[in-house]
């Protein structure tokens, strides 16, 4: 497999080699500048392993402040691309959490992710776990824990073969595990399957 870059410039290398997704443009990119866009939410459940709260007050209650050893929440941590690789039709993404809080804190599992366009409208389906449950990982302040997103180039998967079938994406919208808040990265210039049965998303758990 060979490792790509984020420029501008190796992205277009890529795309003439067949690397990344055809169409694509942009370079993905770390925490979006400026607020995050006006994404309409889904279903709860849909989304992350936060749907064993019943209520919304009873996971504010939960997550509201980070305490020592508690969970990483969304407001402690910042979410940056840290590398990439292509192989056979697909592109790896390894995204971190890096804690900014004062305090360590812990994180387990998987994250939710999946692609939102320019108006913050999710795209397709969201991310199919991987990799199983994955064991807890502890961030000091600054300290951080990886993880690797899998995406297959539109073009490839049945029901996303057409032109028509995918389109532009901005970027990935990323749930941390347990968490109900979210972190963006941008990917300006990628294209995601519009089908929800089209399952071009995976990530493997958070790893240290």
């Amino acid at each position: 497999m060979r490792r790509i870059g984020f420029s501008r410039s190796l992205l277009v290398a890529a795309l003439a080699t067949g690397t990344v997704c055809a169409g694509a443009s942009g370079a993905l990119a770390n925490d979006m500048a400026g607020p995050p866009p006006k994404v309409h939410h889904g279903p709860v459940q849909q989304w992350g392993p936060y749907h064993h709260f019943r209520h919304h007050h009873e996971f504010m209650h939960h997550h509201e402040f980070m305490k020592p050893g508690g969970t990483c929440g969304a407001r402690y941590l910042k979410a940056g691309i840290t590398g990439s690789e292509g192989a056979a039709g697909s592109v790896y993404v390894t995204i971190a959490f890096t804690n900014t809080g004062r305090f360590s804190c812990v994180l387990k599992g998987h994250p939710g992710v999946s692609w939102f366009d320019r108006h913050g409208r999710l795209v397709g389906a969201p991310a199919a776990w991987t990799g199983g449950s994955g064991k807890p990982v502890t961030l000091k302040p600054g300290g951080r824990a990886s993880f690797v997103v899998r995406f297959v180039q539109p073009g490839i998967q049945a029901g996303c073969t057409r032109p028509y079938s995918y389109r532009p994406v901005a970027g990935m919208r990323l749930f941390p595990p347990g968490d109900y808040h979210a972190k963006y990265v941008t990917a300006p210039g990628l294209k995601a399957c519009v089908k929800k049965s089209v399952q071009q998303l995976s990530v493997g758990p958070v790893t240290g």
